[in-house]
């Protein structure tokens, strides 16, 4: 007879899985009210333990690389369902700019951070998929008239990328809303694109 099983490591598992999701929010949170802000007040802020977050995330490089790297996944996952070939264009690029600014205030405490790599694909490549759906919405708007054709979609997508980066850097400074940012965003674009 087998002797019986010892307590399931799932449990466990799942019980770090949801201290790295807790960590994650809170230091997001933490690091974007006060950018300074160290391991000790990420843990007290979390309500761990410093060494449950150390266990995690031994530095707080090792923190911010995993939260670059959902900040990512969230820019990814929003670019490819944001339906940017759905009604028309003008309003596709609204949302999409809305939904941009909305997952970078998330993490907008990583504007002052070093530049740095997200885990798995280079930042690069990340990117690249993220331009393309971008360009393509670009292209339709132009064919649509309601973008002008004189300058290329590439300089579209590399413009909106900057004017959404000045938009997060206003927000950080406390100088617009995340809505008003948005509309000031789309209105440069669109009239500066025409």
């Amino acid at each position: 007879m087998s002797p019986a099983p010892a307590e399931s490591p799932p449990q466990l598992r799942a019980d770090a899985a949801r201290n790295v999701r807790r960590i994650i929010e809170t230091a997001s949170r933490v690091l974007a009210d006060d950018h300074s802000a160290g391991m000790a007040e990420v843990a007290a802020a979390a309500g761990l333990a410093r060494a449950t977050l150390y266990r995690h995330f031994p530095s707080r490089e090792d923190l911010v690389v995993t939260i670059r790297t959902q900040a990512f996944d969230e820019f990814e996952r929003l670019v490819a369902t944001a339906r940017l070939d759905e009604g028309p264009p003008l309003e596709a690029l609204r949302r999409l700019i809305g939904g941009i600014i909305e997952v970078g205030d998330r993490y907008r405490f990583l504007l002052a951070e070093p530049p740095g790599e997200p885990k798995g694909d280079p930042r690069r490549k990340r990117e690249d998929r993220m331009r393309k759906p971008v360009l393509a919405l670009i292209e339709r708007a132009q064919r649509d008239g309601d973008l002008g054709s004189d300058l290329t979609p590439l300089w579209g997508t590399q413009t909106l990328a900057a004017l959404i980066d000045a938009a997060l850097h206003v927000i950080n400074d406390g100088q617009m809303t995340p809505a008003d940012a948005t509309e000031a965003v789309y209105r440069t674009f669109a009239v500066g694109f025409s």
